[in-house]
């Protein structure tokens, strides 16, 4: 039987990513996550939009995805 539990885990020395770095690569892709996300969002000029945080069909969620608020969403329906 193979014991796992004494290997050292070989990302014990690899340097910590940062929040900061973590969110500006997720900025970086964003259309492609959100439409990995939700496949049933559509860009429209700089947002992308879908129905809801289920990935429904429609537009009431919609999603910066160019400049300084890249990544801040809006529900239109409730105007969250």
């Amino acid at each position: 039987m193979i014991d796992f539990n004494h290997v050292e885990s070989a990302n014990l020395h690899r340097p910590k990513v940062t929040r900061d770095q973590i969110r500006c690569n997720l900025i970086g892709r964003l259309e492609s996550v959100l439409v990995a996300m939700f496949a049933a969002g559509k860009r429209r000029g700089g947002n992308f939009l879908v129905g809801d945080v289920l990935g429904s069909p429609g537009d009431s969620l919609q999603i910066v995805l160019e400049g300084e608020k890249a990544g801040l969403w809006t529900d239109r329906a409730t105007g969250e």
